[in-house]
């Protein structure tokens, strides 16, 4: 009777979306976090290669010597968000013959506001070391895929906690009618418009180069004297100049003249 193939299967639900799990499998920084890589070579798509290395333990076990060393295989399958799947997976132990080839396959679903993960590893062969090798990844991948679990979640809610606490900008909606639509019962709104303070009136001081206004001339106006001439009775073409009024001493010493005269006729009768 033929044995089953050695495999590792383990599910478990993550509050984070599917294209953060999915993409923890092949980020650097996040590989290192939650299954302590100290380098790691991925590329998410088909034919893409998959190379991570841990680093050596101080302990040895009996039939597999120290752990840690390089896993890698070819990726076959890439579907962002939702699984990968590769092939061709070999473990290099650092003191050991290779285990391989094995088959990795992982994928994702939306389990209401969490991620439903599955992860399962399978391809063996008979043989005390390989049922040892199943048995120290059993242990090993519950192990890792708790602190994934834990590092996507704090990384979700430290995200939360800073967009809570990142200040708000004040805006404001400045209606406006627009010029085609003249007549509009509906106002356009214009794009959101940044509250700055306002910006102070330029102060105009007078300047001291500017040209002093020149004062009006005031001319003197005078009567031309006419100059007689010879054969002419005084004014132009013959005709008698119109003498000038007399002013208000000559009116008095004619009337003082008048009542002298009119006192001796009155004197004689």
């Amino acid at each position: 009777m033929a044995r089953s193939p050695l495999a590792f299967e383990h599910t478990t639900v993550i509050t984070a979306a599917p294209d953060s799990v999915l993409a923890a499998f092949f980020d650097p920084i996040a590989l290192s976090n939650w299954w302590d890589t100290v380098r790691s070579v991925t590329t998410p798509r088909p034919l893409g290669i998959y190379a991570i290395e841990w680093r050596v333990t101080p302990f040895s076990d009996q039939l597999l010597g120290t752990l840690g060393g390089v896993f890698y295989g070819t990726v076959m399958e890439f579907h962002p968000g939702r699984e990968f799947f590769l092939a061709d997976a070999y473990w290099l132990p650092p003191q050991s013959n290779p285990f391989g080839p094995m088959a990795l396959e992982v994928s994702c679903r939306v389990s209401g506001p969490a991620t439903h993960l599955r992860v399962r590893q399978s391809g063996s062969d008979e043989g005390a070391r390989w049922e040892r090798y199943y048995d120290v990844i059993s242990a090993g991948w519950k192990a890792s895929l708790s602190d994934l679990k834990g590092y996507l979640e704090r990384e979700r809610s430290d995200d939360l906690d800073s967009r809570a606490s990142r200040p708000r900008a004040v805006s404001v909606q400045t209606p406006a009618v627009s010029p085609s639509r003249p007549f509009s019962d509906k106002p356009e709104v214009l794009p959101r418009t940044q509250v700055s303070e306002p910006i102070p009136a330029p102060v105009i001081r007078p300047s001291t180069s500017l040209p002093q206004p020149t004062p009006p001339v005031i001319q003197e106006h005078t009567s031309p004297t006419s100059t007689p001439t010879a054969g002419s009775t005084g004014s132009p073409g013959g005709q008698t100049p119109v003498k000038p009024k007399p002013t208000s001493q000559t009116s008095i010493s004619s009337a003082k003249h008048l009542a002298r005269r009119r006192r001796r006729r009155k004197g004689r009768s």
